[in-house]
């Protein structure tokens, strides 16, 4: 099964352990993890930005993310104009482009959607149920 992680999901996961850490630990293993360049960038940004992360330690957990994650290639054209906030599009056309099972994020702007072109779009604890766990 392929997974979307958005940036909020990921930065989660890496400053805290909780329940995003765990989803990200089970996709790793069991599934494909996904990610975009857009959300590589984002998730950068806001790491030294937001929680002041070095560069060293961006750049360390860029690798990781690149390393265990399929990156999304999408034509700028075929981003969707539908949510609120315009960077949300790009967490919808990295999900089409790699068709993907699920986008898992805790955007409300998002989440409202509930779903896109059929890819159902969850909370982490709503995807943890969802896999049993």
């Amino acid at each position: 099964m392929r997974v979307l992680f958005d940036t909020n999901v990921l930065i989660s996961a890496f400053i805290s352990h909780g329940l995003c850490l765990d989803v990200m630990e089970y996709c790793a293993a069991e599934h494909q993890i996904c990610v975009s360049v857009f959300i590589l960038g984002e998730f950068k940004e806001k790491l030294q930005q937001k929680f002041g992360f070095s560069s060293q330690d961006i750049q360390m957990a860029v690798n990781f993310l690149q390393k265990i994650s399929l990156i999304a290639d999408y034509n700028e054209n075929t981003v969707p104009t539908i949510c609120r906030d315009k960077n949300d599009n790009h967490i919808l056309a990295a999900a089409f482009s790699l068709k993907v099972d699920c986008i898992v994020t805790g955007d409300d702007d998002l989440l409202i959607l509930k779903d896109y072109a059929n890819i159902p779009i969850l909370k982490p604890q709503d995807f943890w149920k969802q896999a049993g766990k």
